[in-house]
């Protein structure tokens, strides 16, 4: 019993859109390949091991919007690349964080070569992203920095956030704008910047960029109690997972605020301190899945999905954004997925 949300058992959020216009995605993975590869065997050997799979969703959504206009393809695959590998330090970094062991169904880079090296690795990566913005100009480092500010306070933020059961949608949504939604409201003006498109689209473009962002992150949060539904082994939650972690998601700060008068959550270890008692974090794992809170959180994710297809209106119908639309129908079909 689950109260109709069923959780998909993909391990992400699907963005990736049905059409395919002529972006420069080629030239793009060109450039990432160049860049990671540095000739020297000791280096090469980790990199070799990046988490390069994906749906190059970032760059893939700068060149969307930077279509709509008439950018310089040279110019706009840099900026792409460079996004992309910023990205891909994000996961290095976000994996060590979170003490996850896997990353794409495949041992995670600090779980291959420790953590050490996997720190390294990621700031290499990142300073290749400069590379390529510092080509495009101090504008795009200014915007890049922007970014890694924000994304960095949302990171601290949710970490700050653990094992608080206090916590308020306020403070969630912030937070996830900062380290999730951000990322890709600022590829997409980017894109738009690149293309030269008018200063009000450029504005939209960030919008709807936030608001797929923020529904993405809210999805992605939920699938994460598919982890409560599995056994692993003697355990019930896999290590790395935001709930045995504490991490005040959505649907448990739902979960919280509809248990006051109604009962208590599940019990606890009094003689361990909140953050150590980890069977108390699974049994409350399991008890959102049966609770509504799950379909409180699908229905907020729609909400942010609505804005997108609303912000969509403002732009020429062309190739872009039928590609664009994809995304957002790839998306709602995760979030119908986890309805029922």
């Amino acid at each position: 019993m689950n109260n109709g949300v069923h959780i998909a058992e993909t391990d992400e959020p699907s963005m990736r859109p049905d059409l395919r216009p002529d972006l420069g995605l080629d030239l793009c993975e060109a450039l990432i390949k160049r860049a990671v590869q540095t000739g020297r065997p000791a280096v090469d050997q980790v990199l070799a091991d990046l988490p390069i799979g994906g749906k190059r969703v970032r760059p893939r959504l700068l060149l969307l919007f930077a279509a709509m206009g008439d950018a310089r393809k040279e110019r706009t695959v840099q900026l792409a690349a460079g996004m992309e590998l910023l990205h891909w330090a994000t996961l290095i970094h976000d994996d060590i964080i979170d003490h996850s062991d896997t990353r794409r169904s495949q041992p995670a880079l600090h779980c291959r070569w420790g953590v050490q090296a996997a720190v390294v690795a990621g700031d290499f990566l990142l300073a290749r992203a400069y590379d390529f913005f510092a080509s495009c100009g101090s504008s795009a480092c200014r915007t890049a920095d922007t970014l890694v500010k924000a994304m960095s306070e949302g990171e601290l933020m949710q970490l700050a956030s653990g094992y608080h059961p206090e916590r308020t949608e306020e403070d969630y949504f912030d937070c996830i704008e900062k380290k999730t939604a951000s990322f890709l409201a600022t590829v997409c003006r980017m894109g738009a910047e690149a293309g030269g498109l008018a200063s009000h689209l450029r504005n939209a473009a960030a919008r709807f960029g936030l608001a797929l962002g923020m529904s993405y992150q809210i999805l992605d949060d939920i699938q994460d109690f598919s982890e409560c539904v599995k056994k692993v082994g003697p355990n019930m939650l896999n290590r790395g997972n935001d709930v045995v972690q504490g991490l005040m998601t959505l649907p448990l700060i739902h979960f919280y605020r509809s248990r006051q008068g109604q009962g208590r959550p599940p019990r606890r270890n009094c003689e361990l301190p909140l953050e150590s008692d980890r069977a108390y974090w699974r049994a409350l794992g399991a008890a959102v899945v049966n609770s509504g809170s799950l379909l409180y959180a699908c229905k907020a994710a729609g909400c942010f999905l609505d804005k997108a297809c609303e912000t969509m209106a403002l732009f020429p119908v062309g190739p872009s954004t039928e590609a664009l639309g994809s995304m957002i129908n790839a998306l709602r079909e995760s979030q119908n997925m986890r309805k029922g």
